[in-house]
């Protein structure tokens, strides 16, 4: 039986489909806009599509990405063809068309395990967001990741979703582990709806770019 949600698997089909069109079309316009960027660099680190797919054999968040796997390799060398193909046409929605449907088919091979599967969600503390439990080297800051627990709906539809899950973020690490600030390395740090969520400071130290191996 599924663990009690507020969705039904087709919304949750539904909405894998969009987030990962969404993504392809990002990731066209990044490239477009960022030619010296590989493109296995670029769906591996910019967008978030490996792990919505089969080729991801772990949970949600997994631990390690098997990006070299001929299951995740196949789709990403079809998608860099095609984007080889589309990358001077200006109508990004072609490039999204065909390249979505590459990874549809492990979109769907995956899409009712992660329906019925609840638990990486079980670690998440505060609605979307989940911090570590140890500070960092310096013993004043904190990591935090983040998930969408209101999915299909966006974490941005609602726009005193994020500032409440944050105000319980921030409190709970400042009254059990004294954290003074708080740390993510996500790719949404280049997303202008996130940073809008941040005070100036954030924005100041923002740290270069790191990548998977």
């Amino acid at each position: 039986m599924p663990s009690p949600q507020a969705h039904t698997l087709e919304e949750h089909r539904d909405y894998l489909y969009k987030i990962v069109r969404l993504k392809l079309f990002f990731l066209h316009k990044w490239l477009s806009e960022h030619p010296e960027e590989k493109f296995t660099d670029a769906i591996r680190n910019r967008v978030d599509i490996y792990r919505k797919t089969d080729a991801n054999p772990g949970p949600m968040t997994p631990s390690v990405c098997y990006f070299d796997a001929p299951a995740w390799k196949t789709m990403e060398d079809e998608a860099e063809a095609l984007y080889r193909r589309y990358q001077n046409d200006s109508d990004r929605a072609v490039f999204e068309d065909k390249a979505f449907e590459v990874f549809r088919p492990s979109i769907d091979a995956r899409c009712e395990r992660d329906y019925l599967d609840v638990s990486s969600l079980a670690a998440y503390q505060c609605g979307s967001l989940r911090y570590d439990t140890a500070l960092q080297q310096d013993g004043k800051t904190v990591g935090f990741h983040i998930s969408n627990a209101v999915a299909p709906h966006s974490i941005f539809s609602n726009p005193y979703y994020l500032p409440a899950c944050f105000e319980c973020l921030m409190r709970e690490t400042e009254i059990k582990m004294g954290a003074e600030r708080i740390s993510s390395w996500t790719w949404l740090n280049s997303y202008p709806r996130w940073l809008a969520f941040f005070p100036k400071e954030w924005q100041d130290n923002l740290s270069e770019e790191k990548r998977n191996v």
